[in-house]
């Protein structure tokens, strides 16, 4: 090892970061979701909702579009920063409750129906392998209802940004605690039980780059690597657009080997991470020897090196690109700063560029679109998803822009820029029609349209049958405490129930 010298492979791209530039967080978020996944969602939805049994539902339902569905993205995004105890709350009149931007988007009946509608693709999961020896062996694909969101994403996520050259590998879990096949319990993770997520992030902003989403009937077959260990399979396919071009990977024991290690460098790739010293080809001296804390032992095989070195356990690295040097690491957790006894540099550089999944979740974590419990694990997945969206999406921004962008500044700017370009174009029969641009403090359009005028409520199925005039709380005298007051008028273009007496007239003139 004294002659030994880690030779790094050359960075190939010549820039990183954005793809094209970016002038807004809108455009950079239109860069994920895209007309056609759009176009996608609105007619599975439209598809699914017209065939839910249900005669009440089938009476109010209206199809949705795709400015109706960029508006529900927008409503969830919000969920994540105005955190309220349900989603009923969202729709409270109570003065303590009230968050007007929720009431401007939907109506609670609306946003009840849409979520019961709302689909990606319907059909039962397929079958993707069957082993012709044994005729009862199937395999089925349980992300089928959500496979088009996914495989959209995870493409235009790495046509969308180049990546720096240290990068990373780890799982990720998305909170869940129902019923499902994919469930995991993941001890070290703060997460315990939820659905797993492999990613390939990049160290320094925890750019999402690409994911495979981890069931239980997953095989190296399907990972296209036949005859491999699955977490060899994992990185092989989460690698292989990025071979050949002098990228540098972080990942822990659990997928390391030397075997990994040596395809990587053939494969002009550099290779760096802790080892599980029981691995196959770990030379039997890392682990016999005996070391003193402060202490280490390396020995090579061509350009694959591995390290062990005392700390208060033993800790076994592996590497491509690093010999046995070290270096003093500074403790800046400390007011001192003080310094330690030297460290192989391999730690230090593990250390630094591992956490690329780490930083992505905690970026995430105070602004969490899945928080609300979901009946269906698949939209608590799509909801992590769309999280992870709008992270790129700022990644993005700032990239173009060379600027450091707050987080809360750029998901308030997104809400209001879909907002103000699509709610105008939501189907119409909703209970406001009104601008959200919160920069412009515009009013709800019952203040500038003069088309309000009374007319009776629509008849329900129980009011046909008994022959009935269909009745409704009124508004207003809900809003003042009178919760007993009925009435069979609505406003014709607001389609809120009011009493002709004095109500009607205070709802349309009031602030």
């Amino acid at each position: 090892m004294e002659t030994f010298q880690g030779r790094e492979q050359n960075f190939q791209p010549e820039r990183t970061g954005s793809v094209r530039v970016f002038d807004s967080a809108y455009d950079a978020f239109r860069s994920y979701w895209s007309e056609d996944v759009l176009g996608l969602i609105v007619d599975e939805t439209n598809l699914a909702a017209s065939k839910v049994p249900s005669a009440a539902f089938q009476a109010e339902w209206f199809p949705t579009n795709m400015h109706e569905i960029l508006c529900l993205l927008s409503f969830w995004m919000m969920l994540g920063i105005v955190k309220m105890p349900t989603i009923f709350s969202c729709f409270s009149v109570d003065p303590l409750l009230k968050t007007e931007v929720f009431r401007r988007i939907f109506t609670r009946k609306r946003y009840e129906m849409l979520n019961r509608a709302l689909h990606f693709e319907d059909s039962d999961p397929v079958i993707v392998n069957q082993n012709p020896s044994n005729t009862g062996a199937r395999s089925f694909d349980r992300l089928q209802r959500l496979r088009p969101i996914l495989t959209h994403l995870n493409s235009a996520f790495q046509s969308n940004y180049i990546l720096s050259k240290d990068i990373s590998i780890n799982e990720s879990p998305t909170l869940w605690k129902g019923i499902s096949n994919s469930k995991q319990y993941i001890r070290t993770k703060a997460t315990k039980f939820g659905i797993k997520t492999f990613e390939l992030c990049e160290s320094t902003t925890g750019y999402l780059w690409s994911f495979i989403v981890h069931t239980f009937n997953q095989s190296a077959t399907d990972l296209e690597s036949p005859g491999a260990l699955e977490s060899t399979a994992v990185v092989k396919k989460l690698i292989d657009p990025l071979l050949n071009k002098g990228y540098r990977l972080f990942m822990d024991n659990w997928y390391n080997s030397p075997l990994l290690a040596r395809f990587l460098k053939l494969n002009g790739t550099d290779f760096v991470g802790t080892l599980g010293s029981s691995r196959r080809d770990v030379p039997s001296l890392i682990n016999k020897a005996p070391l003193k804390r402060g202490e280490y032992i390396a020995r090579h095989s061509g350009d694959v090196t591995v390290l062990s070195w005392q700390d208060k356990k033993r800790i076994t690295m592996i590497s491509t690109c690093h010999g046995s040097s070290t270096a003093l690491s500074t403790v800046s957790s400390r007011p001192s700063s003080r310094k330690v006894p030297l460290v192989p540099q391999v730690m230090l550089d593990y250390n630094k560029f591992m956490r690329g999944i780490d930083v992505k979740d905690q970026m995430l974590e105070p602004y969490l679109l899945e928080r609300k419990r979901c009946k269906k694990w698949c939209m608590k997945l799509f909801k992590r998803f769309l999280s992870v969206s709008i992270l790129n999406s700022r990644i993005l921004l700032q990239s173009s822009t060379q600027k450091n962008i707050d987080d809360l500044a750029f998901r308030l700017e997104l809400v209001d820029h879909i907002l103000m370009n699509h709610l105008s174009h939501c189907p119409q029969s909703r209970r406001f029609t009104v601008s959200s641009s919160r920069s412009t403090h515009h009013q709800p359009s019952r203040f500038i349209l003069s088309t309000h005028w009374p007319v009776l409520l629509e008849p329900t199925e129980r009011s046909l049958a008994c022959n009935r005039k269909s009745w409704k709380r009124c508004f207003v005298c809900l809003k003042n405490g009178n919760k007993n007051q009925k009435t069979s008028y609505c406003c014709e273009s607001c389609r809120v129930p009011l009493c002709i007496k004095d109500c009607f007239k205070a709802y349309h003139t009031s602030p």
